[in-house]
């Protein structure tokens, strides 16, 4: 069989977290499946290092504008083409998007279906390209791909599609766990909060991820409890970053704030396992994989009361309505005050994690793959 794997991911997309989605997969099925020809077209933020098996062709994407018709064309004329010279019998994208003009069988992977849960946080332009433009890609598709059962659902509900047409594969988790000795966790927390144990939030300041809601949640904690803790930032990079910094220069608990943009991953490993608790104000749906290594540190979780994070935790995790700085705060002091709640909370959340596996994920998309192909 021959397989092209298109790597491209739209802007909309948390690219560093869905690239480790992507990367994870496609090396499990390359290296699993060597009697198979791969062609990897590559997306510029994609690292092809360990892709250097005999049974891939590496290619990369060369696309002159992000404009929406240069990026039809690209999947209408420029991969076409590509797909007819590489005699491709099956065609799977991490993207939301496909060719509408081949006829070879297209696997199409839909991460965020934000856009069907709260059109308010997308202006007229986007609802327009997801009510005419996503339904289409949709149908073209041999087969779609979520990483939740709610957001499955949602798109079978919003667009009609069958239900054996879309298939979960949720996010895995690390080969391995960093759990910090105490002298370890000792040296992150004097690095980054001079000693002090601190909440931490990890993604963009998107206005879906409630940072400010956060913010005031912070605010009634540290005012009720009169605590030194600190709150953490760990940003990926984004348009909304400076309006949350302007609006942290009036902040009253501002010397107790950290900021830290994009980190390496060993170090974003440590700030995780060396935190107090992760506290995902987040709707996105990119903070599953964050939540579930969070919970696979033994490091406690407060999280958003949406149904794919819910999904996930079970029963191991706190909840709040992420728009409620109350709510917030009353579930982080819960955490503050009951120790014995706490370390309950983190050891069922590590048997929990249990259950995400880069290599079930990977055998679910190849048995997909075999499917359409045939």
């Amino acid at each position: 069989m021959r397989i092209v794997i298109n790597t491209k991911l739209s802007q909309q997309y948390n690219v560093a977290i869905y690239n480790t989605y992507m990367y994870e997969i496609v090396q499990r099925l390359v290296v699993q499946h060597p009697e198979h020809e791969f062609l990897l077209l590559l997306n510029p933020a994609f690292e092809p290092k360990n892709f250097q098996q005999k049974n891939i062709t590496l290619q990369k994407i060369l696309l002159k504008s992000k404009h929406n018709l240069s990026i039809q064309y690209w999947y209408n004329v420029t991969l076409a083409f590509i797909i007819k010279k590489f005699k491709a019998d099956i065609v799977l994208h991490f993207d939301h998007r496909c060719s509408t003009t081949i006829k070879t069988p297209q696997i199409i992977t839909l991460f965020n279906t934000l856009f069907i849960q709260n059109p308010n946080y997308f202006n007229t332009k986007e609802l327009l390209f997801y009510k005419f433009f996503q339904k289409k890609y949709l149908q073209k598709a041999a087969a779609i791909v979520t990483t939740n059962n709610y957001s499955n659902q949602a798109l079978q509900k919003h667009f009609k599609i069958a239900k054996n047409k879309i298939h979960t594969i949720p996010f895995g988790k690390k080969a391995t766990v960093q759990q910090q000795l105490l002298n370890e966790i000792d040296k992150i927390k004097q690095h980054y909060t001079n000693g002090n144990a601190y909440f931490l939030y990890i993604g963009t300041t998107h206005t879906a991820n409630n940072i400010l809601t956060l913010l005031k949640a912070f605010s009634l904690f540290k005012k009720r409890l009169q605590s030194s803790m600190k709150l953490l930032f760990v940003i990926e990079p984004s348009k909304n970053d400076a309006a949350i910094k302007e609006k942290l220069k009036t902040y009253k608990y501002r010397e107790d704030v950290i900021w830290l943009d994009k980190l390496h991953t060993k170090q974003l490993s440590s700030i995780i396992s060396s935190a107090y608790t992760l506290i995902a104000t987040n709707i996105q749906e990119e903070s599953s994989f964050t939540i579930i290594n969070t919970m696979q540190s033994k490091v406690s979780v407060a999280c958003s009361n949406t149904d794919y994070f819910t999904e996930i935790v079970g029963n191991t995790a706190l909840t709040f309505n992420p728009e409620d700085e109350n709510d917030i705060a009353q579930q982080i002091m819960l955490l503050y005050k009951d120790e014995n709640l706490r370390n309950q909370l983190i050891e069922n959340a590590f048997i929990q994690s249990s259950q995400f596996s880069w290599e079930n994920s990977a055998e679910k998309l190849w048995n997909m793959v075999e499917q359409c192909a045939n």
